[in-house]
């Protein structure tokens, strides 16, 4: 507010000073002080990434990410058949044919044309041929949208990027809805948004997260003030699986956020949906942990807190699902840093076949 007034006081006297002709110095003096303060203002944009997610016959899954606009390139996220994800940045781009190249960050290599309904993607990983192909569900060309925030408190500066997550519903279903409302539910999504105005639907989310990270400012300013630190706050895009009896299982790096949800009816699914025999299943999640047993997915609890493995149960755990298996995990110290919280946590991988006593019969053939 006090730039706004303070905008409008400059530009009043430039105005009257060319009017009077008083100084062509003075106008220029007070245009390169008016683009200073503009410059050191609060600055915030969100961006539309197209988004396309494939699979393989080997269940493997790729999201491509390339923003609407012409000043970025995005990504591309490949998670292979035990979930593990890398991230490729497009580095070169033909816009004519759609051929691109891009790199992760120890130096893998991906190239190949950009997708398509009709050709799915062709290309090349690490030197070797690949191919994808669209699902047919909701997931294909679904919209990934990027929010970014700066402030500067005092000496203290706050770069903020959040990635948010809408299942494409052209067709206003209300499964996708209650999907996309309960997914974002912090951001202005509601069941009844309309997601054929996307300039409207920006703004209503833009509008949501200014609000929340100015609060948080607000609660910040005698806390951070005098450091002399770049805050550099980044949400990651959420890792999306696609499962058998559609489900679908959204997890990302705030592990609060993790949700098995139905895309036949846009409801939760609780884990105690899925295991039928929880007893049976917990102990064998802490056999695994104790012994540790060779699980290449596994954050050890501290082994000097007896009562933290004690006190596991499967109803506070934040799983999410994988074409192979649940990944379990719990919440070992959780507080607020800055914007967005800091989590402890203890996550261990239980394969399918592990599951199989345990699972109830609705959900006997989720995995592949």
């Amino acid at each position: 507010m006090k730039n706004k007034l303070l905008i409008f006081i400059i530009a009043s006297l430039t105005l009257i000073s060319i009017n009077n002709s008083i100084s062509f110095i003075f106008f220029f003096f007070m245009l390169a002080f008016l683009i200073i303060i503009v410059s050191c203002s609060t600055l915030s944009n969100i961006y539309n990434y197209q988004h396309f997610y494939l699979i393989n016959k080997n269940k493997e899954y790729l999201n491509i990410l390339i923003l609407n606009d012409e000043h970025e390139y995005g990504s591309i996220y490949y998670s292979d058949k035990n979930n593990n994800k890398i991230e490729y940045k497009i580095k070169k781009l033909n816009k004519l044919d759609g051929y691109f190249k891009a790199e992760s960050p120890d130096g893998k290599k991906l190239n190949g044309f950009l997708p398509n309904r009709n050709s799915g993607f062709e290309g090349r990983l690490n030197n070797e041929n690949i191919y994808f192909e669209y699902p047919s569900s909701y997931m294909s060309e679904t919209n990934i949208i990027q929010y970014t925030y700066s402030n500067s408190i005092g000496k203290a500066k706050i770069n903020y990027k959040i990635y948010l997550f809408l299942l494409n519903n052209p067709n206003n279903v209300s499964s996708i809805n209650k999907i996309n409302a309960s997914i974002n539910k912090e951001y202005g999504i509601t069941e009844t948004t309309d997601y054929k105005d996307q300039k409207d639907l920006y703004k209503t989310i833009e509008k949501s997260l200014n609000k929340k990270i100015q609060n948080n400012f607000h609660k910040l300013e005698t806390l951070i003030s005098n450091e002399q630190k770049v805050y550099n706050i980044t949400v990651s895009i959420p890792n999306i699986n696609l499962l058998n009896n559609g489900l679908i299982s959204i997890s990302s790096n705030k592990i609060l956020n993790n949700a098995t949800y139905s895309l036949n009816t846009g409801e939760i699914i609780k884990i105690t949906d899925i295991i039928a025999d929880t007893n049976k299943c917990l102990s064998l999640i802490k056999y695994k942990m104790k012994n540790h047993y060779n699980n290449d997915y596994y954050d050890n609890i501290d082994e000097n807190k007896n009562d933290n493995m004690a006190n596991l149960k499967l109803e506070n755990s934040y799983f999410y699902l994988t074409p192979k298996g649940i990944i379990f995990n719990w919440l070992l110290e959780y507080r607020d840093d800055i914007i967005d919280e800091y989590i402890k946590y203890s996550s261990i991988f239980i394969e399918a076949k592990e599951l199989e006593d345990v699972i109830s019969n609705k959900y006997k053939n989720i995995f592949d």
